[in-house]
């Protein structure tokens, strides 16, 4: 039996796709960073906009020049090493927090983790994540709605903790996390 699953490679990339997408990301920099005056509908519009670029024209388009130079200089190694440190911050600070439960309770050490999802009582998640936003602090949540399991949904939050973050920054908004629940608790 013969599988070939090779995959002929159309020779130009999707650069109206790509063009929409860079200008989301250049907005979003610029929104983060208040450069300009940016709103954060812009970025969303223009990203949404991009990824329906896609659904309309999708085939077997090759990567953009700029893009694969980007991926040709990625460092594995650094940024694996990066997740896990952030991972076991995040599990040795907040391991003796009565009041936030991990939804992973062990963290192995060599898993490259994007977050750590914690539980909380629902009411003291929604008004932590407005804390944070206003702390300009960006958490997502993981599981819509639509995908309600035990009430995850209203109860989650997931910790980033990729290699964008060094361990002073995760550190940081841990402490805003701790302060703000013992804040609510006590």
């Amino acid at each position: 039996m013969n599988s070939n699953f090779e995959i002929k490679l159309d020779s130009k990339s999707n650069e109206k796709m790509i063009d929409v997408k860079k200008s989301a990301m250049e907005n979003k920099k610029k929104y983060l960073e208040n450069q300009e005056e940016v709103s954060k509908e812009i970025f969303l519009n223009q990203y949404n906009e991009s990824g329906k670029i896609l659904d309309q024209d999708y085939k077997n388009y090759s990567i953009d020049d700029e893009s694969l130079k980007v991926i040709m200089g990625i460092d594995i190694e650094k940024i694996k090493k990066s997740r896990i440190e952030n991972a076991e911050t995040i599990y040795k600070k907040l391991r003796l927090n009565k009041h936030i439960e991990f939804l992973i309770n062990t963290f192995n050490g060599q898993d490259g983790l994007l977050f750590v999802p914690i539980i909380l009582k629902k009411e003291i998640r929604n008004l932590l994540r407005k804390y944070l936003i206003e702390n300009k602090v960006y958490l997502p949540v993981h599981w819509p709605l639509d995908d309600k399991i035990n009430n995850i949904f209203e109860q989650e939050l997931s910790l980033i903790c990729d290699q964008r973050y060094n361990e002073n920054q995760i550190e940081w908004y841990i402490d805003l996390i701790q302060n703000f629940i013992n804040c609510q608790i006590n």
